[in-house]
């Protein structure tokens, strides 16, 4: 967990050229530490947040877009939350 939040912390200090799918992806590493963890409030603000992340820096119909929904949609559903 520790490695993943320094990485975060890296990427967020970089002056130029910040390197959001870097932050993106440790903070979706992060996500699933927290998920294996049992965490799982935690885990899913870590993964909205990567979202966010990504449609900003991503068109709308990329496939990681998609591809990252499904997993948010597991979350979901191991939550129970179905609406």
């Amino acid at each position: 967990e520790l490695c993943y939040r320094g990485a975060v912390n890296s990427f967020r200090r970089a002056e130029s050229n910040v390197d959001y799918n870097g932050i993106a992806t440790a903070l979706n590493n992060l996500a699933s530490v927290h998920l294996e963890k049992g965490e799982e409030d935690k885990a899913l603000l870590l993964q909205e947040a990567v979202l966010r992340i990504r449609r900003n820096v991503l068109p709308a119909d990329h496939p990681a877009i998609a591809s990252f929904l499904t997993n948010l949609a597991s979350l979901y559903e191991l939550r129970k939350e179905y609406d």
